[in-house]
C-alpha cells in the first residue's frame, strides 16, 4: 500500500502507452467516422478513465514466486468496438511494478 500512489501512477501511463502503441488501429472499420468513435483518442489520464474500468484484481495461487509478489488487474474496456469475447486488457505486477500488459486471459 505505501507504493500504491506511484504504481497507480505508472499503470496510467502504461495503460495510455499500450492503447496507443498496440491496440489503437489494430482492426476495425475503413470508415474515417466510425473509425474515430471505434478508437477515441487517449492521451490523458481522464480520457483513460472514461474508457477503462477495474474489474478485478486477481492475486494468483503462485503470488509469492521466485521472482517476487504477483498479482493482476483486469479492466473493461470501451475502444475497439463491442467485446463480445471480454478480452477486456490484463495488468501484470510483480512487486509494484508492471511487467506485462494485454489480453484480460494472461491472468489463467
Amino acid at each position: 500500500m505505501e507504493k500504491w500512489t506511484l504504481f497507480q501512477t505508472e499503470l496510467i501511463e502504461a495503460l495510455i502507452r499500450y492503447y496507443n502503441e498496440k491496440e489503437r488501429f489494430s482492426h476495425g472499420p475503413d470508415n474515417e467516422k466510425v473509425k474515430e468513435e471505434f478508437w477515441p483518442e487517449i492521451e490523458t489520464e481522464e480520457s483513460l478513465l472514461k474508457t477503462v474500468a477495474l474489474e478485478t484484481i486477481v492475486v494468483a495461487e503462485d503470488f509469492l514466486m521466485d521472482e517476487g509478489r504477483r498479482i493482476y488487474l483486469l479492466f473493461s474496456k470501451g475502444w475497439g468496438g463491442i467485446d463480445l469475447d471480454d478480452n477486456g486488457i490484463g495488468v501484470c505486477g510483480i512487486d509494484e511494478k508492471i511487467t506485462e500488459i494485454g489480453y484480460k486471459d494472461i491472468a489463467f
